[in-house]
């Protein structure tokens, strides 16, 4: 779901960077290159502290003032005169940042539909103006067709960051059974199963190399079968060099 949500909110974006003019979008462009220069271990405090201690710009406050207990069905914590909800162990975590461009590599995403969408001739949309197509009809009908190839290429790049990711998962979630947190921690798991505990098996490679192995198929297994396009994608957006 992150990954689809990623390749539709930065297709959109993407698209804006690429044919409109507006102000400030040299400066927005920036932060989109930032994205991809900075990396994501100077974010992740000020990132969890948001999610562990989240106000909504005070509606949590003012939701708790009538006497609630709860704010969107999770429950209210109040500490002196501050009020707050812990979305710590909730999906939206990793939902909301890839529906406003902030999610996983969504930078370079970004990055990818721009270099394709410039390079696409202006005549199709001056085209689809004449026809009476607005920017948005424009984008669906004419834009999105022609783009096959990248947001095919987009949402295999985010397919493999979120199933594989687990440090920005790790921090968010205690609780949660990715595949990645598992794999992270198959040499305690496979240890407990055959000898019931921690760091003791020393014949768990083997087992381990299986785990690995399950992790991956499905990745590969897309890849096989998607290459053409997916190489067709990258060289179409400009990046292949």
């Amino acid at each position: 779901m992150c990954s689809l949500l990623s390749v539709v909110v930065c297709a959109v974006t993407g698209y804006g960077f690429a044919r409109f003019n507006f102000k400030g979008k040299s400066i927005l462009f920036a932060v989109v290159i930032m994205q991809i220069i900075v990396p994501p271990q100077i974010t992740v405090i000020p990132l969890y502290l948001q999610w562990a201690f989240f106000k909504c710009a005070g509606l949590v406050k003012l939701v708790a003032a009538t006497g609630a207990s709860t704010f969107l069905g999770i429950p209210i914590k109040t500490e002196g005169t501050n009020s707050y909800i812990s979305l710590i162990n909730h999906s939206i975590v990793m939902y909301a940042p890839a529906i406003f461009a902030n999610g996983i590599k969504s930078g370079l995403y970004i990055l990818i539909f721009r270099q394709f969408f410039k390079g696409l001739p202006k005549e199709l949309e001056d085209a689809a103006y004449l026809d009476g197509c607005g920017p948005f009809k424009t984008f669906i009908r004419i834009m999105v067709p022609n783009a096959a190839s990248s947001f095919l290429t987009v949402f295999l790049f985010a397919i493999v960051w979120y199933w594989n990711d687990y440090y920005v998962s790790s921090m968010y979630f205690t609780k949660a059974n990715t595949i990645s947190l598992k794999i992270d921690g198959i040499a305690n798991i496979i240890s407990m199963y055959l000898t019931g505990e921690v760091g003791v098996a020393s014949d768990y490679i083997v087992w381990m190399e299986a785990a690995c192995l399950l992790a991956i198929t499905p990745i590969v297994i897309m890849y096989i079968f998607l290459q053409k396009y997916f190489t067709e994608g990258i060289a179409r957006a400009g990046l292949a060099n």
